[in-house]
């Protein structure tokens, strides 16, 4: 079974913009930002699925900096973490667990006013996970998100959600319907991200239907990368 990393380094770096990142990093976060606004593929998408092949800490980390470059044109920001099990984002920013969230709000138990988080970054803010037990991609399917999601597009310019792992829940093919995003971007760690996972990632966002807008490559170092096999046409896609 062919396993290959996507590319590997030895010691992939994954610093914040807001805490003395490199400028060749905030470059390429600008970089993502105007793909972003006017590529005809993305078409200007404000409403963002996050989501990684596989378990991924890092996309925490990736989904903070989008998050700062685009609060940078003074745009507002509102994160939502739907990872209801490892709350990457959550953890990023020192979040505690116990915060009602997206869960919570869901369920109509809070109101989405006061399950916000105020954030380090002006104009980001962030909407924790909160707690469930239950299925988390039953209960995305709902209309209560795309009723949550009407609300929230009133008050912020971008909605980043970050969802599970693509090959381990079907939460983020859930969260990439139309009535809830405009799309995806799949963010591919060279730690984590096999040739293999990624492509499965793909061809089952697509089988289901889920617009995918393209694939971030997070905490490429081209000075160390190593090219293999099926590499190009993944990023590519």
């Amino acid at each position: 079974m062919f396993k290959k990393k996507v590319q590997t380094a030895e010691k992939l770096q994954f610093p914040r913009l807001d805490q003395g990142a490199p400028k060749a990093f905030e470059e390429a976060y600008r970089t993502l930002r105007a793909n972003l606004m006017f590529s005809e593929e993305t078409n200007g998408a404000k409403r963002i699925v996050l989501a990684a092949p596989a378990r991924d800490e890092h996309i925490g980390n990736f989904t903070w900096n989008l998050a700062t470059v685009l609060a940078g044109e003074k745009s507002r920001v509102l994160i939502v973490d739907c990872d209801l099990t490892d709350r990457w984002v959550s953890r990023e920013l020192a979040i505690s667990d116990t915060l009602p969230g997206i869960a919570q709000v869901i369920c109509g138990e809070y109101g989405m006013v006061d399950c916000l988080v105020t954030t380090p970054k002006e104009n980001v803010s962030l909407l924790p996970a909160g707690n469930f037990s239950g299925d988390s991609a039953e209960l995305f399917s709902g209309k209560r998100i795309e009723e949550l999601q009407e609300l929230v597009q009133k008050d912020f310019d971008y909605v980043l959600y970050v969802a599970p792992a693509v090959t381990e829940a079907t939460d983020a093919t859930v969260l990439s319907r139309k009535a809830v995003s405009d799309g995806m971007l799949l963010v591919l760690c060279p730690e984590s991200a096999t040739i293999q996972a990624s492509q499965f990632a793909m061809d089952k966002l697509e089988d289901a239907g889920g617009h995918v807008l393209g694939a971030v490559l997070n905490g490429y170092d081209p000075e160390k990368a190593v090219k293999q096999d099926g590499y190009y046409d993944i990023y590519t896609r």
